[in-house]
This record gives structure tokens, sequence and C-alpha cells, in this order.
């Protein structure tokens, strides 16, 4: 793994967020490990990652193989959450241990390890060109000084105080359930529907409110059964904190918008699929919703059969 002393972390995903954390994570403790998927051919994106990573001394790898019966510290799993079910058995197969298993993730999923703490973020990140200054790229960061999110139990605490340490805004609450839902409203009705726009958050905002406000009401009607705790926590002007919420956002893409772009897989199943599987138990119809995915899945097979 290229590295002498006992790695202190091992981040699993080499995306935007899983670069960030992870030069974050070196100034508390020494190495740090960011396990990517390794790209099949050079991009700029695989480069930008590299060089942060070495301007950190973040070690990186591409394989399992390379962290065969590693104890660590922590675990971060930072992949989308469509690779969530491969990411528990690669490491289970590897023999990776650790005391605290950290799933930052968008989207609803169950907990997958025992001993886990689930995140909820609500920035976003970006690689900025910087031409003649450092490395020559640097992560930009909305909505820094926003807590990443996580119930109140001992391990979220101990999350907490070490992403404080590095400079990340954290908060193990008690109103996780409800910060939790604010942000899946935020991505439910943005993250697909930036798709069918081709559009960012000040687009969907401007030219899409209409469909927006029919997915934020079935996301209400279907969710307020299934998740009370968080409902119980909403004030009365929810709704408008929701679309306030998104406002903050302004120029940024959503990042399932990105990964449309880019080629890759798309966060459904966690997201308006997720309202979709709760509709269908609870016997509720869910007609806009519906037709996003459905459109979101076509425009996926459409993008395909372009590349191939």
């Amino acid at each position: 793994m290229g590295t002498e002393r006992k790695p202190f972390a091992v981040v699993i995903g080499g995306g935007r967020v899983g670069t960030y954390l992870a030069c974050k994570l070196t100034k508390v403790g020494g190495p740090v490990i960011l396990k990517g998927r390794g790209a099949s051919k050079p991009s700029k994106m695989k480069t930008q990652v590299e060089l942060l990573c070495k301007e950190a001394g973040v070690v990186q790898t591409t394989s399992y193989e390379s962290l065969y019966d590693t104890t660590v510290e922590y675990v971060f799993i930072t992949t989308k959450t469509y690779d969530f079910d491969a990411v528990q058995k690669d490491l289970e197969a590897a023999n990776v241990k650790a005391k605290v298993f950290v799933m930052i993730h968008n989207g609803i999923v169950k907990p997958m390890f025992e001993n886990s703490v689930r995140v909820v973020v609500t920035q976003s990140w970006d690689f900025h060109e910087t031409p003649g200054e450092g490395v020559g790229v640097k992560i930009v960061v909305r909505n820094e000084e926003k807590p990443w999110a996580m119930p109140n139990t001992p391990q979220a605490k101990e999350i907490e105080a070490l992403l404080t340490k590095c400079g990340i805004n954290a908060s193990a609450s008690k109103e996780f359930e409800f910060m939790l839902l604010k942000k899946y409203f935020i991505n439910g009705v943005a993250n697909l529907c930036a798709i069918l726009g081709d559009c960012n958050c000040n687009g969907l905002l401007a030219d899409h409110r209409d469909r927006m406000e029919l997915l934020y009401a079935e996301i209400f009607s279907v969710l307020k059964n299934i998740h009370p705790e968080g409902f119980s926590m909403m004030p009365s002007d929810f709704h408008e904190a929701v679309f306030a919420g998104l406002a903050t956002y302004g120029e940024h893409f959503p990042s399932t918008k990105m990964d449309f772009d880019a080629g890759l897989d798309l966060e459904i199943g966690s997201l308006n699929g997720y309202v979709l599987d709760m509709a269908k138990e609870q016997g509720i119809k869910v007609p806009a919703t519906e037709e996003l995915v459905a459109l979101v899945r076509k425009k996926m097979v459409e993008r395909d059969a372009k590349s191939e």
C-alpha cells in the first residue's frame, strides 16, 4: 500500500466527497488510504484527485486486495448508494476491520454494519482549476458552514469529534431524523429533475418549479407514516425551508446530474425510487414520481445507446 505506518483510516470512494474527506483526515491521523475505482483511461478528474492526494499525503489504491487484513480506526464509505452492497461484500472478503464504519450518502438506505454511523451532508463539492497556484486544482465547497449530521449516539459523537478536528463542521444531533428528511426532500425534488431539465439548481427553481412541487407533495404523503420521528420535528415552514435550501446551491449541478453527464449509473433507488417502493407498500399513487423515474431511465437508455 506504500505506507510503513499503520493506516489510520480508509476512505472508500475516490470521487469528490471521498477525496475531500481523505485530504482532511490527514490533518489528525496518519496514514489515510483512499480506495478509488480506478479509471480505465486517463481523465481530468483522475489527474485532479491524484494531485490533491499527493499534496495532502493521502495514499491511493484501486484494489481491495491491497487492503487485505487491514485494521483501522475508521472506514468511511462515500461511494454511490447502488455500490453499497458490493462494498460491504468486498470489505468482508478482504477482511478489513474498523472500530467504526461511517456511511456518507444521498437518499435513504438501510444500516449495513453493526458498528456504523450514518452521515447526512448538505454540502456540494467541485474541483476548480487554479493555474499557477498550488498543485493547480482546489476543492470548492458550497454550504461548508452547515454541519455533517449524525444520530446522537456514542459512536457518532466520536465521529463528530474527529471531523471537528479535521476542520469539518459536524453535529451528532437528536434532530438527525429531521435533518435526514430535509436533505432527502431537497435531493428528491432536484436531483433527477435536473437531468430532465438539463440544468443546475438555479435553473430548476426558475423553470421546473411545477414539477418539483408535485414531487414534494408525493414525497410528503408517502413518507409521513414511514418516518414519524422526523416528521414530528418539522417546522410549519418546512416547505419553504426545502426550496430555500435548494436555492443555496445556486449554479451547482446536483451530483446525480453530473453522474448522468459522465455516463455513470444513477442513484435512483435511494432517491425517488425509495418513494416508489414506500408508495407501493402503502397503496398510494404517485404519478409524478413514476413519470420522473421512467423518463430518467429512458434518457439513460438513450444516452448509453449513443455511446456504443
